[in-house]
């Protein structure tokens, strides 16, 4: 689950970056997203997902420092 997740990364001294909000929209987290795969497998994004996402992820990170 997310909050043991969020437990564990916690106590490991890190801090928790969630994406769930680029990969689902109102409770639904569609398979593609303007004709691109999204998911490699049940826990992995594709690279061209992660390509897509990169620039967001990255002032995301930039921000939490």
């Amino acid at each position: 689950s997310e909050a043991a997740t969020r437990y564990a990364v916690s106590a490991a001294g890190a801090e928790f970056l969630s994406i769930r909000d680029l990969l689902c929209v109102d409770d639904s987290c569609p398979a593609f997203a303007s004709g691109m795969p999204i998911m490699r497998d049940q826990l992995h994004i594709t690279k061209q997902f992660s390509r897509a996402i990169a620039p967001i992820l990255r002032a995301r990170l930039a921000l939490s420092e």
